[in-house]
Formats: C-alpha cells, structure tokens, sequence
C-alpha cells in the first residue's frame, strides 16, 4: 500500500514539474525575417526593409522614416511614427513579413496598440508570411501597433513527460502483478 501512494506522489510530482518546468517555448528569438514593403497591392514591391536575425538585431528602420519595426521573442512593435500623417488608399499598403525559419505562430493584436482604426483585420498570417495592412490608416508620433506573439510549447518537453508517467504506470503493474 506504501507503494501505492509514492506511485501517486511521483505522479503528480511529475505532473506539476511538466507543468512549471523552464521548456522550450517556440517564439520569434533565432529566426531570420525579412520585411518589405509593398504597394499598391501585393503584387507590386516597393521597398525593401532587409533581413534580420530575431535576438541578434531585431530592428527594421522604414527607408522612408515614417516608422521603425522591432521585432522580439513574443512581440511586433510599430512605433517611432513621424510624420503626423496617414497611408493612401489602396487594395494593399503595408509589410508583408517572410520568416526563412519557421511558419508564423498564431497572433493577437496587443491591448496598447493604439492607431485609430487598427484592428485584426489588417494582420493576418499565412504559414510563414505575417502581412499588415496600413491602408487608409493615420498615424503620429505617439502611435503604437504592437502584435503578440503566442507562445507555442516544443514538443521534446510533453513527450518527456509522457515517457515518465509511463514508466512510472508500467513499474506499478509490474510491482501489483509480484
């Protein structure tokens, strides 16, 4: 009966350990992006922003001084805007983001982003290409886009957890069964 319950405390010591262990979570740090801008639609490129590995240098500057885009671990910012004006109408205005490592994870729009009329609609992630459309849309020098990126836990962590339980599971059969 002993036995029994260190199987159980084991359990659930390996339960909670899988739940607050440091694991390896798939976020942006490591990844090579590229950003270009694009114009009237997506088919017609118009600047290129360059390449950047995320962790090593994650800042692209507009060539054309109107924003600069940070890129970290779990967030994409917009911010330094200037000057105070907006982005012309078309079927596309914006960055189209290629990441050369990994599809995208999945997005959400940051409570701080405060650019009048952003919203999810004008993002959206296709495998590895994060477009964002300014189109129509104002902006200042306060202005602030900021999109979160959504953790993903690595796979290596859970199977290892998996393994434990198991063994754990076969060693109290084996004990029930002598």
């Amino acid at each position: 009966m002993n036995f029994l319950k260190v199987l159980r405390t084991a359990a659930v010591s390996i339960l909670v350990a899988g739940f607050w262990m440091n694991s390896a979570f798939a976020g942006a740090n490591g990844d090579t992006i590229n950003a270009t801008y694009y114009y009237p639609d997506t088919a017609s490129h118009y600047n290129d922003f360059g390449t950047i590995v995320v962790g090593t240098s994650d800042v692209f500057t507009d060539p054309q001084g109107n924003f600069q885009l940070r890129i970290t671990d779990t967030q994409i910012i917009a911010d330094h805007f200037t000057p105070d004006t907006f982005w012309s109408p078309a079927v596309f205005n914006g960055l189209i983001l290629t990441n050369f490592t990994k599809n995208f994870s999945s997005y959400t729009l940051d409570g701080s982003t405060n650019m009048v009329g952003f919203g999810v609609s004008n993002f959206s992630v296709f495998g590895n290409v994060l477009a964002i459309n300014w189109q129509s849309l104002s902006f200042n020098s306060n202005t602030k886009v900021v999109l979160n990126i959504s953790a993903v836990p690595e796979p290596e962590p859970y199977a290892m957890l998996l393994v434990g339980l198991g063994l754990v599971g076969a060693i109290a059969r084996r004990r029930q069964r002598s």
